[in-house]
């Protein structure tokens, strides 16, 4: 475990959030002090993260439960209106067993990914995907009109590292696709208890609200463009053009009061 400074703006000074240590046995996430960006300020490294995570889908977790498979088909036809798949190269980092590179497939994209768990791969392989095994951080990069980085962000070892390699992946006039459910300051949706769950902390290193996540994204040299209306869904789906003002713009972070309160009034009205 290494201890880690805030991923957004280098603020050593950070808080648990202010919860009781019993929902998560392991550590709370932190607030940072100078942003209000949720994280886990101790973490393992990128490989140990990724190699939980090849645990995890051997234990059963699977992309055919079908809240998984509505939220994939959401960012699917989400961007096939405003956008469109057609003849579009796409990459998606953490692509699981395939479902979501298989649906936009059919809507006319060129598709390929990035999985870090062995079982994974071969059913990517089987399904006609070519696919590279393991993080982001070992993938060389080849050049894709789209990069989608779904439900995974969240769960990486390095958001930034993660997101600068994604551009690294893509054409001068490329976009990225982040969806994630990190559900802060939105209402509640489900217990505390069943968000922060019983396992480590850095199994879901980083925590997004809408001001959180586009900074992140301006931080890793992009544009945020277009996102869902996500208030009153389980989901938040931005899009972001590749941008040449690498690492100089900040968006609006959060104050982390505000977000110290939110956790506290989740703990009392939705334990």
């Amino acid at each position: 475990m290494t201890t880690h400074v805030c991923d957004l703006c280098g603020t050593a000074d950070s808080a648990p959030i202010p919860v009781s240590g019993d929902y998560k046995p392991d550590g709370l996430p932190h607030i940072c002090g100078g942003c209000g960006f949720v994280y886990a300020k101790e973490r393992r490294s990128v490989e140990a993260i990724a190699a939980d995570w090849d645990r995890i889908w051997g234990e059963g977790y699977t992309s055919k439960w079908p809240a998984v498979q509505a939220r994939l088909f959401f960012v699917a036809e989400w961007f096939d209106q405003k956008y469109g798949w057609d003849k579009k190269r796409v990459l998606d980092v953490g692509a699981g067993e395939g479902d979501f590179l298989k649906m936009i497939r059919s809507r006319g994209a060129v598709v390929s990914a990035v999985e870090p768990a062995q079982e994974n791969v071969k059913k990517l392989i089987m399904a006609g995907i070519p696919s590279h095994k393991g993080p982001i951080e070992t993938f060389v990069p080849s050049e894709v009109d789209v990069v989608t980085i779904l439900w995974t962000l969240e769960n990486c070892g390095d958001c930034i590292g993660m997101l600068e390699r994604a551009r690294d992946c893509l054409t001068p006039d490329g976009r990225i696709v982040v969806a994630t459910g990190s559900r802060l300051m939105v209402p509640f949706k489900k217990p505390l208890s069943a968000y922060l769950g019983k396992q480590k902390a850095d199994l879901h290193s980083f925590r997004f609200s809408l001001n959180t996540l586009k900074a992140a994204l301006r931080l890793a040299g992009f544009e945020p463009e277009d996102a869902n209306y996500w208030g009153d869904s389980d989901w938040l789906v931005v899009t972001a053009a590749r941008s040449e003002q690498y690492r100089t713009v900040q968006a609006p972070f959060d104050d982390p009061g505000q977000v110290a309160e939110f956790f506290r009034k989740w703990q009392e009205c939705f334990p």
